[in-house]
């Protein structure tokens, strides 16, 4: 993954409102930029390989999960899914321990009411209202619940994943660098480059349901 940044010599030179060094400034903007694209390639990147003239590209999580898949029609998720999908983890040998969903999906979670005895834990000011469900306790193990951007959210194309991070990690080929690129007429230019992959010893330690309905 490469990002790159270039300003002018005169607008590093020019005072800005707010921005003590422009340069530094947008060094930092571009670095949040490479996190991100680097986020969302371990989640949504499909590999790629070929010859010196093809960008490489790894295989992220959902390309990686294949064993226990669903696709759900356009149809909303229910609760009986939900755990459903924690069963089907466990019984490879795992525990799920982490669940990532974009907003849609993420609202019908908030609206599980629990199956079986239920408790919930209130809190004590009356005057705050919760709706939000952070964790989920089951027979298959307890999960915690997290919003990601970069699972689909629309009607039909909503996704979700339920995994055990444990067995995923971030596999670095080249730790984050700055690189000088050699400048033109008056500008400055720097290049932010890493190279990394997803790293997994089993990819039934995941599954995910794709294609969900979401909230009107």
């Amino acid at each position: 993954i490469t990002k790159g940044v270039e300003i002018s010599e005169t607008a590093i030179a020019e005072a800005h409102f707010g921005i003590r060094d422009l340069y530094k400034d947008q060094l930092d903007y571009r670095m949040e930029d490479w996190k991100g694209s680097a986020e969302r390639a371990l989640i949504r990147s499909t590999e790629v390989t070929g010859d010196s003239d093809t960008e490489r590209a790894m295989d992220g999580l959902l390309s990686a999960i294949t064993t226990i898949a669903s696709t759900n029609g356009n149809n909303t998720l229910t609760e009986s899914q939900f755990i459903g999908l924690q069963q089907a983890i466990w019984e490879k040998g795992t525990k799920a321990r982490d669940v990532l969903t974009n907003g849609s999906v993420r609202r019908y979670i908030d609206q599980f009411d629990g199956q079986g005895k239920t408790q919930w834990q209130v809190p004590g000011n009356a005057k705050e209202v919760t709706n939000s469900i952070l964790m989920y306790h089951g027979s298959f193990g307890t999960v915690r619940c997290h919003l990601s951007r970069d699972l689909e959210n629309g009607d039909g194309t909503a996704e979700l994943v339920m995994l055990d991070w444990g067995a995923f990690k971030k596999a670095w080929l080249r730790p984050v660098k700055l690189r000088t690129v050699d400048s033109q007429a008056d500008s400055r230019q720097t290049a932010i480059v890493g190279e990394l992959s997803l790293k997994y010893d089993d990819e039934q330690a995941a599954g995910k349901i794709t294609a969900l309905g979401a909230p009107v």
